[in-house]
């Protein structure tokens, strides 16, 4: 008999207190477990951690950017990248030359 969760909702990192969560252990156990599906919500993460998914467990991971063009002193850093990612449709590409220099999570 399988698991009657069938959605886990996880956050990379918490905007209040500011919280690294391991979501890599955390999709383990919810894998483990039978979970059907895994959306993490990587809001606050942006720009700030890398999350390979290397075993194909997550389900989905939202990252959004809102954050990033309300601070005037990094507009112009990410203004390009980030034209390029809606254009592309793509939602982190930017970030994975970003987070070669701090490691993944």
């Amino acid at each position: 008999m399988g698991s009657k969760v069938r959605l886990a909702v996880i956050d990379h990192i918490t905007s209040m207190p500011i919280i690294l969560i391991p979501v890599r252990e955390l999709v383990k156990i919810c894998c483990e477990e039978g979970v059907a599906q895994v959306f993490v919500d990587g809001a606050h993460a942006i720009g700030i951690w890398n999350l390979e998914d290397k075993d194909g467990r997550i389900t989905g991971y939202a990252r959004i950017s809102h954050q990033i063009y309300n601070m005037v002193e990094d507009y112009y850093k990410f203004r390009d990248a980030m034209n390029e990612l809606v254009c592309d449709g793509f939602t982190c590409k930017m970030l994975l030359s970003l987070t070669e220099k701090i490691g993944d999570v």
